[in-house]
């Protein structure tokens, strides 16, 4: 089930300090789910440096986001959320952007970074 819907761009740098976006909502079917994933599109996705440099999937240096747009992110829940018939359920998705790239060799400006995404992602009471 598809719940946020493609072409929709987000500033991980402004979702900070209690500030969140909804990426999406849908119906889904009754029951216990234990994870998700996402899909990011590398081709819309970059980073900018303290420099003001803009790395992209196609720019040089690069940003290389493995099997993000194919299998995308593996998002395992904290804990399960159970979905019933009549009651709605949140999930908080937080990115720990300081962790989750690292650099290649050992020069970001010549050598880019490798997205290795850390994300935590806890059910939410609503």
């Amino acid at each position: 089930t598809t719940v946020a819907r493609p072409n929709r761009r987000y500033d991980l740098l402004t979702l900070r300090g209690g500030t969140v976006a909804d990426i999406g909502q849908d119906t889904l079917p009754a029951g216990s789910y234990r994870g998700f994933r996402l899909i990011i599109d590398p081709l819309r996705s970059g980073v900018t440096l303290k420099n003001g440099m803009v790395l992209t999937g196609s720019s040089s240096p690069s940003v290389t986001f493995p099997s993000a747009a194919r299998t995308g992110i593996k998002i395992v829940l904290t804990e399960a959320v159970t979905v019933g018939t009549d009651s709605t359920s949140t999930v908080l998705i937080d990115f720990d952007l300081d962790n989750s790239f690292v650099m290649r060799g050992n020069s970001i400006t010549r050598n880019g970074l490798l997205f290795k995404p850390v994300v935590k992602a806890t059910p939410k009471a609503s």
